[in-house]
């Protein structure tokens, strides 16, 4: 197989068909597909990572500018990837997944390295397949019945390499770890992949990328060996594990490879942040930054909540999105979230989330305050509202769907105060004198919320008196908490 010649890029058009394209045709036609469309997440992600870099490579954009340049025209231009294509050919990349000397995105093979003891069934490679503690059973026969499709096995690489943990005794994938990956959420895939393409940055210029560079040298990919922090264009798209595919079988499909584990990077004891990756987000805190993340199957409330508990410092591959869209008078910017759940070894999910986010609140130190403060403010109410309702009702499931009703409430109250920064920019004075009667309107949902479960869900006359205990209390706990709150931001306890 060639990626240049064989068609295995899935896409989805703007006619909404799915195909595949080659490499090249795919920048050819970006502009034409809406959006890439895998078995699953992990493979999504990790392609478009891929593709991004793939376009660095070839148009080496010098800056920031650059890139917002490109984004005028509407289309990749062609001449650059051919450019870059003939480059690694005279260097001897071969494009051929299977080649026996020099195969795709894999490691050299090496006798010494690839012996029988690592020879692996290809579901290892599979993120559905259940490995150490998961309480997952499959078939014996699972593994050996398991196989690859030959246009499938460039996209696994690369997700082995984006998204593996500590399977195999090996290590996590890229030097930023695995936190949650954003992409622009864009019109078309020549805008999505564009803005994911980082600027040269000369302080991170060194190792080629993996596929020009996996032979000997520092380079070499020797199970277990640790390098420094890797260049920007080595650390994207980085040989965590050492993989080489066996040929396809009779039937057509490849059923084993050669798999363990690959190179690390260097880490520092205190986990600093040493690889800026440009499709994270950073939640900068009082003390240290690290990675932001967001929970698996949070609720919009959650996912405010973790927005809002610090600054966030948007991934590059967002703001570069955001500048362009800000030129065009667009303020919300579409993104997309992959969100993962895993355990020490393995990944048990990935989540796709689509966001909307609004670059100016982070840069207005008033409103963030503001919203921060309703944000917390919702968050403990919440807690108070569900302890009640569970104490009366531990055992009635239905108190869930009143629960999310009051928490999607809480968002809208939140958008609404967000759309109004949109209008007009105020002071934090001002601000902070809306917070009392907000307060005052979120306690009082909370209050209706619990009146109205009680109401629809319990049947038995003997259960008034608790109830209404229960009430009372959730009522004292609400107004004790509001006045604590208040005197706390130094506003009047009453309304």
């Amino acid at each position: 197989m060639n990626v240049l010649q064989d068609r295995w890029i899935p896409v989805r058009t703007q006619e909404n068909q799915h195909i595949r394209v080659t490499l090249p045709d795919f920048y050819a036609y970006a502009h034409e597909y809406k959006a890439i469309e895998t078995e699953n997440l992990f493979d999504e992600f990790s392609l478009a990572r891929f593709l991004a870099l793939f376009a660095h490579c070839a148009y080496e954009p010098k800056d920031e500018s650059a890139i917002q340049q490109m984004a005028e025209t509407g289309h990749f231009p062609m001449e650059p990837i051919h450019r870059y294509i003939d480059l690694c050919k005279s260097e001897g990349v071969t494009f051929e997944l299977f080649d026996k000397k020099r195969p795709f995105l894999q490691a050299i093979p090496d006798d010494s390295l690839d012996t029988e003891k690592v020879l692996s069934p290809i579901s290892k490679m599979d993120y559905i397949y259940a490995y150490g503690n998961t309480p997952i059973h499959r078939s014996p026969h699972f593994q050996e019945d398991y196989a690859f499709h030959v246009e499938d096995c460039p996209i696994k690489l690369l997700s082995q390499y984006v998204y593996s943990r500590h399977k195999a005794g090996g290590y996590e994938t890229t030097p930023a770890g695995t936190p949650t990956f954003f992409l622009p959420n864009a019109e078309n895939l020549f805008q999505t992949i564009l803005f994911s393409m980082p600027p040269v940055n000369k302080d991170r210029e060194g190792t080629k990328e993996f596929w020009r560079s996996p032979q000997a040298g520092p380079e070499e990919i020797v199970p277990r060996r640790i390098v420094p922090i890797p260049s920007l264009r080595y650390g994207m798209i980085f040989p965590c594990r050492r993989i080489v595919f066996l040929p396809p079988e009779e039937d057509g499909l490849v059923h084993r490879c050669y798999y363990q584990p690959g190179i690390s990077a260097k880490t520092l004891a205190d986990k600093q942040i040493l690889w800026k990756d440009d499709f994270v987000a950073i939640n900068c805190g009082e003390k240290e930054e690290k990675l932001f993340n967001l929970a698996y199957n949070s609720d919009n409330l959650t996912i405010l909540n973790r927005f809002f508990s610090n600054q966030i410092q948007l991934p590059p591959c967002i703001s570069r999105y955001a500048a362009y869209l800000k030129r065009k008078g667009i303020q919300h910017i579409p993104a997309i979230a992959y969100v993962t759940a895993t355990n020490q070894a393995d990944y048990l999910g990935i989540q796709k989330i689509a966001l909307q986010l609004r670059p100016a609140i982070y840069q207005d130190e008033n409103a963030f305050l503001f919203l921060q403060y309703i944000v917390s403010f919702v968050g403990d109410s919440f807690k108070m509202l569900n302890e009640s309702m569970l104490t009366v009702l531990p055992y009635n499931w239905r108190i869930k769907s009143y629960l999310l009703q009051y928490r999607e409430e809480m968002v809208g109250l939140f958008i609404k105060q967000a759309d109004s920064f949109e209008e007009q920019s105020l002071g934090l004075d001002e601000l902070m004198h809306r917070l009392p009667a907000l307060y005052e309107t979120i306690q009082k949902r909370s209050i209706e919320t619990f009146d109205r479960a009680m109401r629809e869900l319990n049947a038995s006359l003997f259960n008034l008196q608790p109830i209404e205990r229960e009430r009372k209390k959730l009522r004292s706990k609400l107004e004790s908490f509001r006045k604590k709150r208040l005197q706390k931001e130094g506003l009047e306890t009453s309304t």
